[in-house]
């Protein structure tokens, strides 16, 4: 696999800042001033949102990665409860603070 080039590296890593600050001050608006009523809701529907921007990208070769494999859940077992933790408990504190 050849290694991206510099701009291609430093672009991805300020999106991608950007993106996650941007993304911390939506929940925390839609969570407290709007008080939208389930952070779970607001979770699920950010990894749905996830899937789809990443399904879309990969149709435009954008980006790239493999193909879904039923053994990748169980190689990888304690990364999804782990994120799956974070997030729920990142967005009921985001929910939590005034």
């Amino acid at each position: 696999m050849e290694e991206a080039a510099l701009w291609k590296r430093v672009l991805s890593a300020i999106f991608y800042g950007v993106t996650s600050i941007v993304v911390v001050f939506v929940n925390k608006i839609l969570l407290t001033n709007f008080r939208f009523p389930s952070f779970l809701f607001v979770g699920f529907g950010q990894m749905i949102a996830t899937v789809l921007v990443l399904f879309f990208a990969r149709t435009l070769k954008i980006v790239s990665f493999p193909s879904l494999d039923s053994s990748i859940p169980r190689k990888i077992m304690p990364l999804p409860l782990l994120f799956v933790l974070n997030l729920v408990s990142g967005l009921g504190g985001t929910k939590l603070i005034k």
